[in-house]
């Protein structure tokens, strides 16, 4: 065999060893263990609907539905039927003028 062909060769063995990759799982690690793509945690409270979403490249993503979005909001006080109470009244500093009769 001549010496380019047995190099070719011997290049064409190297680069088909180097060409061997290990192909990663798609999936996540969420709260120290491995998931799959697709919803991993869904919790629904009254109209609150969240969940935890892993994707094909490995970042997670988190989401809530509309119904979430006032439910930490605190509730507005109740309507009041009562007439608010007024602050007692100050002393007038005018004085009336006297009772003039005419005759």
């Amino acid at each position: 065999m001549s010496p380019i062909l047995v190099l070719i060769l011997s290049l064409l063995c190297i680069s088909r060893a180097a060409v061997i990759t290990t192909e990663k799982p798609k999936g996540c690690m969420y709260d120290g263990k491995f998931y799959e793509t697709g919803i991993i945690k869904k919790t629904v409270d009254g109209d609150c609907v969240s969940d935890i979403t892993c994707h094909d490249n490995g970042f997670l993503t988190h989401g809530e539905s509309l119904g979430c979005l006032f439910r930490d909001l605190p509730l507005p006080p109740p309507p009041t039927t009562k007439e608010p109470e007024l602050p007692p009244p100050t002393p007038s500093l005018w004085r009336h003028p006297p009772n003039i009769q005419k005759k």
